[in-house]
């Protein structure tokens, strides 16, 4: 796929998706506001340990079977050996299918990453800052209050940066690839949240395991809801 096609493609996207939800309209809100560690490891051999922030959540549009999904989402961290410096932030929207139990959706926005070597040793394995399009393909299952389960494909494609295409096909045509599942249960008040992650960046992948601890998106949105206490 071109680059121009893919462009064209987001902007329909875009154009056709914002319409469709009408505007603070929420039900069934499944998600969180989490912070925790992520630990990743390389393909290299490499090992690094950081902290993220992340929101994420669905809900549907009531009267309808229309979806919506949000993530937004910044983390940081440093190799064990003290050889690189990772970060990455990103903002993403979507719409899709929704029913009482499950969202389908596709989503887009912007994002940034690197993982930045700080020893000349490891130049070799340096990935340089990129500035690029994610479009993420996802299915969110929601079985019962307080829990749920998701599986999402999420390849980029970088407009800033001098990154080499993914191999794994059919996603070669894209600069990055994020393979990702995870499940969020709610524990008493506390929200908990663990995921894998296989990322694909030249010139190796990561796999990546994140545990997240803080705010479901129902307690945040029942907290919301209650009435001002009147002078």
């Amino acid at each position: 796929m071109s680059k121009r096609i893919y462009i064209a493609l987001l902007c329909a996207f875009i154009f056709i998706a914002l319409p469709t939800a009408r505007a603070f309209a929420q039900d069934r809100p499944s998600g969180a506001l989490d912070f925790g560690i992520d630990y990743h490891r390389s393909t290299g051999g490499s090992n690094l340990l950081g902290v993220h922030a992340r929101a994420m959540a669905v809900d549907r549009v009531p009267g309808t079977l229309v979806g919506r999904f949000a993530e937004l989402y910044a983390s940081i961290g440093v190799g064990l050996e003290g050889e690189f410096v990772q970060y990455a932030v990103g903002a993403k929207f979507g719409v899709g299918l929704g029913t009482d139990y499950l969202v389908v959706f596709l989503a887009t926005g912007l994002m940034t990453d690197s993982y930045q070597s700080v020893k000349k040793k490891s130049k070799d394995d340096n990935v340089a800052p990129g500035i690029g399009v994610p479009l993420l393909l996802g299915i969110w299952i929601d079985p019962m209050p307080g829990l749920y389960v998701y599986l999402m494909a999420e390849p980029s494609w970088a407009f800033l940066g001098d990154r080499k295409t993914t191999p794994f096909v059919p996603f070669n045509w894209a600069w990055e690839l994020r393979l990702r599942s995870g499940i969020g249960v709610d524990i008493s008040k506390v929200h908990m949240r663990i995921d894998y992650t296989f990322h694909q960046v030249a010139p190796h992948s990561y796999h990546v395991i994140s545990l997240g601890f803080g705010f479901s998106s129902k307690a945040m949105a029942d907290l919301e809801k209650l009435p001002l206490k009147e002078d």
